[in-house]
């Protein structure tokens, strides 16, 4: 199972130092650099999140 949370963590872009992401001799992508469609799609959900709270007079809706 630890080999799917270093996947997961490396896909999501958590890790600072290069060789984190070289997984079993494979180099995995941070799906979440810039200009990639997660970062982009995530930032369209934040800014609709922030105009949202804006609407409702809130600093963040409750989850």
């Amino acid at each position: 199972m630890k080999l799917v949370e270093n996947v997961y963590e490396a896909v999501c872009g958590e890790y600072a130092d290069e060789a984190d992401y070289v997984i079993q001799n494979v180099r995995i992508q941070n799906e979440f650099e810039e200009e990639k469609p997660c970062s982009e799609a995530y930032k369209r959900v934040y800014e609709a999140n922030r105009r949202l709270c804006e609407r409702l007079g809130v600093d963040e809706l409750p989850i």
